[in-house]
């Protein structure tokens, strides 16, 4: 029985391996098939015979196949049978080298991966190092070769007149070679493959083309200055070239067609990568079909006005309006297919099945490109998309890549790490994640997409290590990771507890804490224990870590107990608590807000956007506690005692009354917004024309005061002292306004734009657009000292009762006194915003996604 059994075994494997004899013997001749046969019969003598010794001798034979397939099918079959024989070091190398090999199926490769992580999960290695350059490259220029992707990459020299450009070429397996091409000196390149460069002399309007592999040039006759240039594919010397003088195509040395163009700044958009069929976008006059093979460029005719952008990709035309997106199908394109309407910060992107549209808040649509339908979407606070294949790459405002099939569903992410700002060079095989610094990491796209990006069984290596107790050979496992993915949450985690338990300086225990709160898997919203070291590590009394998205300062605004500010959307207000940062509660508006009223009065909060003032008492339950409809947007709006005041952009200003949420009066002082302020006097508010004058009005009543003329010109900021109104002016002049005699005291050309002008009373604070901050003596104008810090001009000071606070690039957050002696500084994270008062401490936003409070002491 047991003989029959190994027959019929043996007749299956031999009608398996006859089926694919005919298949085989057509692609690779007997030869393959041959070696195919051993393959069965190792296995069947291992498996079925047990004569183990012989299958491997065959399958020694075969590693030195001339057929890749056959060499990865006989390492796995050597692994398989090492692994049964006990043999697991020999069996991981041998499953290693099929790992890399091509020729195993997908449920194989799967197999070999568990048994790997298994075995020795270090032996999986998704990311390796491809080399490193002096930073990113200033042009990237890709170009197809059969199925695979090659870009050349082009660095200029710090002197480009007199040292001319590098250039590289990354080939299919993500590695870069030198292109060994001698640019002239001042030479532009405008477009290149690894054969052919194609450049501009500019001082001498020359076109010039270099192919390799001498590189030596050859000039086109025509003098030409060219704003872009494209090497068409399959022809070497046949490229096109557009400058203000028009387009010209040329064709072994020279011109063979040519055609004027409606003004400067046209581009050329090709159907597909270096094809000689598109579309020609002039912006401001239109869009023009081009096809260069037949020598033909007509006008398109598209109706509903000039769009702002055009792309293109294979049949499909997206056009880009002040309002809205349009998608045309060719050839003709005179047929509108759907459209949507889009928001400034829009993007979109064309793939091969789908429109992609990242919206300002990060979201990812993906819109089937024949209907506009919507196929799928991810929130992520995505900021920019890559689609490549079946593929799409995402990278996030928090600059961790995430990998998407045409579904929508994650493959994989991979962390670049904050400030990364990388470049996405993608190849059939691998993704080259190629870092502001010069680092260049490939990442393995099928194995990634095999383990799911899972790489836990990385750091198995430093978890055996401690087990060991060598902490420092644990850390050198990490550091040898974050080398290859620096963003690494899970890593840093794990590293920052080695430097605590090492007692490593505070220094280096506090950048990794940094590191791993930045990273994705340290939730926003949380009280997650990195947040807490991170708190710890800068002397903080709590951080709290935003949502990620489009980078920017929100101010926190305290009350009394709660502080609040708003997310990146726009339109949700977090509540936190001043002593702990803890989450109190989070309110989501159905429209975004402006916050041109973003203030507390007692324990009630009011926002607003461009049409309602809303109205929010969190100690007191959830929800809206009112909301009030305006008539126009806010210009400025100020908390007064039973109610709200605000102008708007065309010169009213209202009197809002609360409870009753009526108007009391309303005035009307001039054509343009209002700027008011609040002075000792409780019954007397400054209102500023933007362009005109100067007004002092009566609160109870709207009454107006006095009316005092001012100088031309554009007042931008604003100050209420004790005895003296205040005006900053877009040009540099600052006026201060007696109220006792209705009339201009002083005024003081800074010489430069007022950035910023805040005081307490009389005594003045300038912040300029040179970085200067001035201590002005509010009486007489008399500058009483001055300085000038590395201060961001977005990032205005906070004065106090003993000098003043302020951020700066440093980064840092100090205090200085009013003669700009330093008091204090707080070490910060990233570049930051401005400081506010909160809960007996002061907090401040950072860019990098950050809320900071310290204690006030």
């Amino acid at each position: 029985m047991k003989r029959v059994w190994k027959s019929l075994i043996l007749a299956s494997a031999l009608l398996a391996a006859g089926a694919m004899r005919a298949n085989a013997e057509t692609e690779h001749g007997s030869d393959h098939f041959s070696e195919q046969m051993s393959l069965e019969s190792a296995r069947y003598l291992n498996d079925i015979e047990g004569d183990s010794a012989t299958a491997h001798a065959l399958l020694e034979k075969l590693q030195n196949s001339q057929f890749e397939e056959i060499r990865t099918q006989a390492h796995y079959l050597r692994g398989r049978f090492l692994e049964q024989e006990n043999h697991g070091e020999e069996a991981v190398k041998a499953y290693t080298k099929a790992l890399n090999g091509q020729g195993l199926s997908g449920p194989e490769k799967r197999g070999l991966i568990t048994r790997l992580m298994q075995l020795n999960p270090v032996a999986i290695q998704p990311m390796l190092s491809a080399g490193k350059t002096k930073g990113l490259p200033a042009k990237v220029f890709s170009s197809a070769e059969g199925t695979t992707t090659r870009y050349v990459l082009v660095e200029d020299t710090e002197n480009a007149e007199t040292h001319p450009p590098r250039l590289t070429w990354q080939d299919p397996e993500g590695m870069l070679h030198p292109i060994n091409v001698a640019l002239a000196q001042g030479e532009e390149v405008l477009d290149a493959t690894p054969e052919a460069v194609l450049g501009l002399l500019r001082n001498k309007q020359q076109i010039v083309l270099r192919k390799g592999p001498t590189f030596s040039p050859s000039i086109l006759p025509e003098k030409f200055t060219a704003e872009e240039g494209v090497l068409f594919s399959g022809e070497a010397e046949e490229f096109l070239v557009i400058g203000t003088q028009g387009l010209r195509l040329a064709r072994r040395g020279q011109t063979v067609f040519s055609h004027s163009l409606p003004g400067p700044g046209c581009s050329y958009r090709p159907s597909s990568p270096r094809s000689r069929q598109g579309v020609v976008f002039c912006p401001g006059h239109g869009v023009y079909r081009a096809d260069f093979s037949h020598r033909s460029f007509s006008p398109l005719s598209l109706g509903g006005g000039i769009p702002t952008e055009v792309m293109l990709d294979g049949d499909y035309l997206a056009l880009r309006y002040a309002d809205r997106f349009e998608i045309r199908r060719g050839p003709t394109f005179d047929s509108f297919l759907w459209g949507l309407p889009c928001g400034p910060q829009d993007q979109l992107t064309l793939g091969r099945e789908h429109a992609f549209l990242v919206v300002g808040d990060g979201l990812l649509r993906a819109l089937d490109l024949r209907t506009g339908q919507l196929d799928w979407q991810r929130d992520e606070d995505i900021a920019e998309v890559l689609p490549t294949g079946g593929e799409v790459f995402a990278l996030t405002h928090g600059q961790t890549c995430l990998a998407l099939d045409e579904k929508g569903q994650l493959l994989f992410t991979y962390e670049a790490g904050w400030g990364a700002d990388p470049l996405l060079l993608p190849t059939q095989k691998w993704l080259v994640v190629q870092q502001a610094d010069g680092r260049r990491v490939r990442l393995n796209r099928e194995l990634l997409r095999l383990t799911g990006g899972d790489r836990g069984y990385l750091i198995h290596g430093a978890e055996t290590n401690l087990e060991w107790s060598n902490p420092y050979a644990a850390l050198g496992v990490l550091n040898n990771i974050l080398q290859l993915e620096p963003g690494n949450g899970i890593v840093w985690r794990a590293k920052a507890e080695i430097l605590h338990t090492l007692g490593a300086s505070r220094k280096d225990q506090t950048l990794a804490w940094l590191q791993a709160s930045r990273s994705a898997a340290t939730p926003g919203w949380s009280d997650d224990v990195s947040l807490r070291e991170l708190a710890h590590s800068l002397d903080a009394s709590w951080v709290w870590k935003r949502h990620l998205g489009p980078r920017f300062f929100p101010v926190l605004t305290a009350g009394t107990r709660f502080s609040f500010y708003v997310e990146n959307d726009n339109q949700t207000l977090v509540l936190l608590d001043n002593e702990t940062g803890k989450l109190l509660d989070n309110f989501h508006f159905p429209e975004a807000l402006d916050l041109k009223a973003s203030f507390w009065m007692g324990d009630t909060l009011a926002v607003s956007s461009p049409e309602r003032v809303y109205l929010l008492a969190p100690a007191r339950g959830p929800g809206l506690l009112a909301q009030m409809t305006l008539k126009n947007p806010i210009c400025q709006a100020l908390p007064v005692p039973g109610g709200i005041l605000y102008s708007d952009w065309s010169g009213m200003v209202r009197l809002l009354e609360l409870p009753s949420r009526r108007i009391r009066w309303e005035t009307h002082l001039g054509r343009s917004g209002i700027f008011l302020a609040k002075g000792r006097n409780p019954e007397q508010i400054d209102a500023f024309e933007i362009e005109g004058g100067y007004h002092s009005l009566h609160l109870p009543s709207g009454r107006e005061l006095q009316h005092v003329a001012l100088p031309p010109g554009t007042v931008t900021e604003c100050h209420a002292g004790r005895d003296f109104a205040y005006a900053g002016y877009n040009e540099g002049l600052l006026v201060a306004i007696e109220r006792n005699r209705g009339a201009v005291a002083w005024q003081k050309d800074m010489g430069e734009q007022i950035f910023s002008l805040a005081g307490k009373g009389d005594a003045l604070l300038i912040g300029t657009a040179s970085k200067r901050l001035l201590f002005i003596q509010g009486g007489t104008g008399v500058i009483l000292s001055q300085t000038r810090l590395p201060t961001y001009l977005f990032n205005r000071p906070l004065m106090v009762d003993d000098g003043y606070w302020v951020g700066t690039t440093e980064p840092a957050l100090e205090k200085r006194t009013l003669t700009h002696s330093l008091l204090r500084k707080l070490p910060l994270t990233e570049m930051p915003g401005t400081p506010s008062l909160v809960g007996g401490g002061i907090a401040i936003s950072t860019l990098d996604h950050f809320i900071i409070r310290f204690p006030e002491r």
